[in-house]
Order: C-alpha cells, then sequence, then structure tokens
C-alpha cells in the first residue's frame, strides 16, 4: 500500500477490494449449459427416461415435459419406498435396506401394493400372517382370556 501515494488507507483499501472484485468476476466459471435434470431440481436423468420413452414407442410423438413429468414421478415414488424402507430397517435395528423391508413396505401400504401388485421382489419374502384355523384351541382360549383381562 505504500506504493499509493497521497492515497488515505481507507482509499486504498477501498481501491484493492474492488481489483479484486474485478480479478474474481473475471476468472469465474462461465455458466454454461445446464442439464434438464438439474434445472427441473431432479436427481434422476431425465434424457435417459426419454430415451426409453422413445425407444420403447410408446407413442409416435413424445412431448417435451412428458419425460419430466415422468421422471418427477418415478423419483417421488423411489423416494417414498426407500424412506419407509429405513423406517422398517430402523424398527429392524439394521443398518442396511434389504430387499425384505421393501417388501414388507410396499405389502403395507395401500397405494404401493395397489401399483405393484405383480410385482416379485427377490429375497423378499411373505407378509406374516397365521391362519386362525390353524391355532389349537389352548391357544384360541389363551388369547380371548388374556384380550378379556386386558380391558
Amino acid at each position: 500500500m505504500d506504493w499509493q501515494v497521497g492515497l488515505s488507507n481507507d482509499q486504498a483499501v477501498r481501491e484493492q477490494l474492488e481489483l479484486a472484485e474485478i480479478r474474481s468476476s473475471s476468472h469465474e466459471k462461465p455458466k454454461g449449459t445446464r442439464s434438464r435434470s438439474k434445472r427441473a431440481g431432479l436427481e434422476f436423468p431425465i434424457s435417459k427416461v426419454e430415451q426409453y420413452l422413445k425407444v420403447g414407442r410408446y407413442a409416435k410423438h413424445i412431448g417435451a415435459s412428458a419425460s419430466v413429468y415422468l421422471t418427477a414421478v418415478l423419483e417421488y415414488i423411489v423416494v417414498e419406498v426407500l424412506e419407509l424402507a429405513g423406517g422398517t430397517a430402523k424398527d429392524f435395528k439394521s443398518k442396511q435396506i434389504l430387499p425384505r423391508h421393501i417388501q414388507l413396505v410396499i405389502k403395507h401400504d395401500k397405494e404401493l401394493s395397489k401399483l405393484l401388485k405383480s410385482v416379485i421382489i427377490v429375497e423378499g419374502g411373505v407378509l406374516p400372517k397365521i391362519h386362525p384355523n390353524l391355532f389349537s384351541e389352548k391357544q384360541m382360549t389363551a388369547e380371548v382370556d388374556d384380550a378379556c383381562s386386558s380391558s
């Protein structure tokens, strides 16, 4: 700063800050192009979904927003399933989400069960259910007694 003769310290500091701003603004990265996924605020790739829509030949023409909408819906469903499966994994005191947790989530949720009724999850297992006719008479009377005593 001693090289700036005739300027007070405040003026010299201001000039240095202005020069620093000019330098930083000239060295900024160009904004360039952003992917459609980033512009839409999605994590799933919109271009891949659009590619599958075109290759699948579901329609002669596919609108520009169709792939964006479908990608958003798919991302929402995946986030919902993973959130619920994470809670189920936590209930089972597991650090990993297993196929069993996803199966339980899908079968217990009414809408997901209806949407994914024909889907088979490998190693998902079945829902735990014991038919009432399989209980012995002692077990049935014990359950009735427990229900009556707790009321």
